[in-house]
């Protein structure tokens, strides 16, 4: 563990005092590691979610410490299903409860967020990045990412959490994937990134739909992610309608509204449903060994890009960038 003395004394951070009062950039006494934290250097952290994920590199660690050394660099997430604890979103001064459990962290030791120049997190939630193979040149067999690409980490990591599908087609490298939606210019874009991708648009008519998901015979696995405003649509009785026997359903969407399905059609295909929120650190762990793969690109040539990235003092900026960015497009803060 590094010294105490060998850390800045203060640092830059982006505070919310009062939901009645806009965030203000302030200087404040540097937090310090103690057992079951380290203490990190913010490289780029993202609007997306406030204050909740970042990229950056451990200057010192707790004294617990056994595998994460001081100059890596670390994916940091506080989002990760699965702790005892529950999960909760660290915003600096102002805490979203998820149980009392969460609240007791999110009050008290983690209260504040990533929209600074250095924080103290969690050990567990400090996930080893391999820094040569990322950021690497490529002539010497790096993959050329700036810190700000791997910022599309945490755009990726939903989807690829909940859907099977998804995922083993990506790790296999093989399969088909069918995107429903109604956007024509989004469906476009995803057809060119990939010729094992088609698309359908849904129409609103089930059984057209489902018609057209046919072509491509029946399907292994249905992902839904639909936003709240698809309730009542009618993509989730076409998707299932298409599935093989012994077929999968993953639920990971926001729809507030029940959704009905044909029972004895559902018992008689052996068709089996699961719901999942956000993602285990195992898949974390697994995502990343794709990107490192190469075979997912986090840039151009992945139908990603980083649509514009801002200082601390730009927060304002940062945060409309991000209400309006494009499907393909990430925003950064870099403090």
């Amino acid at each position: 563990m590094a010294t105490a003395s060998r850390l800045p004394e203060s640092h830059r951070v982006l505070q919310l005092e009062s939901t009645e009062q806009p965030p203000q950039v302030k200087t404040v006494p540097t937090p310090q590691p103690g057992p079951g934290s380290a203490f990190v250097q913010v490289l780029a952290a993202a609007p997306m979610v406030p204050g909740c994920t970042a990229i950056g590199r451990v200057p010192a660690a707790g004294p617990d410490a056994t595998t994460l050394a001081p100059g890596k660099l670390v994916l940091l997430e506080c989002t990760i299903r699965g702790r005892d604890n529950g999960s909760a979103v660290m915003l600096s001064g102002i805490v979203q409860d998820f149980n009392d459990a969460s609240a007791k962290l999110m009050h008290g030791e983690w209260r504040n967020s990533t929209y600074a120049q250095y924080c103290k997190f969690p050990l567990e939630n400090c996930i080893p990045l391999n820094e040569t193979r990322l950021l690497g040149d490529p002539s010497a067999g790096g993959l050329g990412y700036r810190v700000e690409d791997l910022m599309h980490i945490f755009r990726l990591l939903v989807p690829y959490g909940g859907s099977v599908a998804v995922r083993v087609a990506l790790a296999m490298a093989a399969g088909r994937i069918i995107a429903m939606g109604r956007n024509e210019v989004a469906l476009k874009q995803l057809r060119e990134l990939d010729g094992r991708v088609s698309t359908v648009k849904i129409t609103g008519d089930m059984e057209a739909d489902a018609a057209a998901l046919r072509t491509w015979g029946l399907a292994d696995a249905f992902f839904d992610i639909s936003p709240p405003m698809a309730a009542g649509s009618t993509h989730f009785r076409s998707g299932i309608a298409v599935l093989r026997n012994g077929g999968r359903i993953s639920l990971m969407g926001g729809l507030p509204s029940d959704v009905s399905f044909a029972y004895e059609d559902f018992m008689v295909r052996g068709l089996s449903m699961k719901g999942t929120w956000m993602y285990t650190r195992e898949q974390i762990d697994d995502f990343l060994r794709l990107v490192e793969s190469g075979l997912l690109s986090l840039s151009k040539r992945g139908g990603l890009r980083v649509g514009a990235t801002f200082g601390l003092e730009q927060w304002r900026e940062a945060f409309e960038a991000a209400k309006v960015a494009q499907t393909d497009e990430t925003v950064a803060i870099l403090p």
